[in-house]
């Protein structure tokens, strides 16, 4: 019986005690800039992807008899603009959405920023799914998490306006903890990614003849730079064979503490590696800013410029 309520008692905690938030603020803002980012560059195509004559509008389905738009039925239920006639309310949908990734960067109504950007962001996406690449499907879902660990605790406007109202009274330690269940998930969430793309290829033919990073590198559709890698093909080689063991070692060094530091630096590394020298969209940056949920809480303080709780743990 002893074992049972410790069990419990340590699941109670690891779920819903307070804990250092630092990774929350960071990941807040990291989540907002990319949202914004990724939503200006498209920009100039505004009309022709979600307007009511592009791709999948309704213009374009009246015009053709048997075109029911672009179909992808896991996000049916946010097909909406393909019933918008009017390109004003794409532009103020698309609008809000921009002002609502700022406000979230920023801490400003952090929450309801936050619901904000994920519904219009499945409205779009749902739209026309083929444009956006696989971090569009798992972002949103990166920020419901942080709704439920108070992203706007600290290193917000939230708290700025806070503090003002109550006249520079409130408790600088207290308000860096947040509560723990959206940092968990967040967490659980990554290791299980990193689990899944880990040991889909480890019986990969391109990944276990040490051929699939050359390959990408000379794919001129995703590489960055178009060059004559045929010389550094033993370096690639051996590159190509350390990521396809570290991304199914990911969730061990992630999840065993005296591990964690190392798994960390190394994954950042391999993703910073592959935003240097692929275009594959935010996959790299959006993992690179979720992998701060497991970086020491001591690192995460310098980087705000904030106090370090007694307790570090994330």
């Amino acid at each position: 019986m002893d074992r049972v309520l410790r069990a419990w008692a340590w699941l109670e905690a690891f779920w819903l005690a307070p804990v250092a938030g630092h990774a929350v603020f960071v990941t807040r803002v990291a989540y907002g800039l990319i949202m914004a980012w990724a939503y200006l560059e498209l920009f100039p195509y505004v009309p022709a992807l979600f307007g009511p004559s592009g791709l999948a509008g309704i213009e374009a389905i009246e015009s053709a008899p048997g075109f029911v738009g672009i179909d992808f039925m896991a996000l049916g239920h946010f097909r909406v603009l393909q019933h918008v006639r009017s390109m004003f309310v794409i532009w103020l949908l698309y609008g809000l959405l921009i002002v609502a990734s700022l406000t979230l960067a920023v801490g400003l109504v952090s929450r309801t920023s936050a619901v904000v950007v994920v519904g219009l962001h499945l409205i779009f996406v749902a739209h026309v799914p083929h444009v956006f690449g696989g971090w569009a499907w798992m972002i949103h879902v990166f920020i419901i998490y942080l709704v439920l660990s108070n992203p706007g605790a600290a290193v917000s406007v939230d708290a700025w306006w806070r503090r003002r109202r109550r006249g520079g009274s409130a408790d600088a330690a207290t308000e860096l903890l947040v509560p723990a269940a959206g940092l968990r998930l967040l967490q659980l969430h990554v290791v299980t990614m990193y689990l899944v793309a880990g040991w889909e290829r480890l019986d990969a033919p391109a990944w276990l003849d040490g051929e699939m990073v050359f390959r990408a590198l000379a794919d001129t559709s995703f590489a960055r730079f178009d060059l004559n890698l045929i010389a550094f093909q033993p370096l690639l080689r051996l590159l190509n064979y350390t990521v396809y063991v570290l991304e199914p070692a990911a969730p061990l060094l992630l999840l065993v503490p005296k591990l964690r530091k190392v798994g960390v630096v190394l994954l950042v590394a391999m993703h910073a590696g592959l935003e240097l020298t692929m275009d594959v969209g935010f996959w790299q940056l959006v993992m690179i800013a979720s992998l701060t949920v497991f970086m020491p809480t001591g690192w995460l303080a310098k980087l705000l410029r904030l106090a370090e709780p007694e307790s570090e743990e994330t």
